[in-house]
């Protein structure tokens, strides 16, 4: 240390810069220009994600109302097919064979029953698409009239209750009136809710925004991870630089200089 001590006094006499000043100048100036760089690139790159994100979390509360106007619309579908196929229904149905001389009435359980029976029998693949028809038609069939009854019908004379049919579709026409539901620009998607049918057009339509909503949401999202990823690299850029720069100033080089700018100091203060 007396070397650079020495060496510094003589410096310090003629108003030169000490080497421990002269390090922190070369520390301050190391990669200057790239780390503003890469600074600027990180100050921009974040306004783009915060675009990106933006759009995400929009499209995101978007979907969540599709979701949800989904989610009632197949719970009326399951419900009412849920009240045509369990064992006590009071919904009757009619199945008959090609030629008209054999028909069966009756709930679809006891239909599904007498169709079992009869495997022999040359009318059974008739019998056996007109079965799957029951179910896959009838239930948009019974919704529609549940719904106009406000959650009761009447089948040959005997009472159909199903109220949560009608809940559902309340609250799906409730979604419309809150003005909830939105288009794929954020435009209200307006529709004036009459019957179970209604809802049968826009599910449709809303299937396919979100279909083009989650294109969208992929495309944004393959963005966003690849502007985190370039903005990760280049933290850890600047990460390098800064350890760089901290592994010089605990040098040995760098301490010796420090000891010796801060005894001079002390004997400069002292005068």
């Amino acid at each position: 240390m007396s070397f650079r001590l020495f060496k510094d006094s003589f410096r310090n006499a003629f108003g030169f810069e000490t080497r421990k000043e002269s390090l922190d100048r070369q520390i301050s100036d190391y990669k200057r220009n790239e780390v503003n760089f890469i600074k600027h690139e990180i100050s921009k790159r974040q306004i783009l994600i915060s675009q990106l994100q933006a759009k995400l979390n929009i499209i995101d509360r978007v979907m969540k109302v599709y979701d949800e106007f989904l989610e009632h619309y197949e719970a009326i579908l399951l419900e009412s097919e849920h009240e045509i196929t369990k064992a006590h229904s009071n919904v009757i149905f009619r199945i008959t064979s090609p030629d008209k001389q054999k028909q069966f009435e009756g709930n679809y359980s006891i239909l599904s029953t007498l169709v079992s029976k009869k495997e022999n029998s040359d009318y059974i693949l008739s019998f056996s698409l007109q079965l799957q028809n029951i179910v896959e038609n009838g239930k948009y069939v019974l919704a529609n009239a549940i719904v106009l009854g406000k959650g009761t019908i009447a089948v040959k004379g005997i009472s159909v209750h199903n109220f949560k049919i009608f809940q559902e579709y309340s609250l799906l026409q409730q979604m419309f009136q809150l003005e909830m539901i939105k288009d794929i620009n954020g435009n209200i998607l307006n529709a004036d809710i009459q019957d179970f049918y209604s809802l049968v057009q826009l599910k449709e339509l809303i299937t396919i925004y979100k279909h083009k909503l989650e294109l969208y949401k992929i495309q944004f999202s393959s963005e966003l991870k690849k502007l985190n990823l370039a903005d990760s690299n280049d933290k850890y850029s600047l990460e390098q630089i800064e350890n760089i720069k901290n592994l010089i100033k605990s040098s040995e080089e760098y301490n010796i200089a420090q000891a010796s700018h801060e005894y001079l100091e002390q004997i400069n203060k002292n005068r």
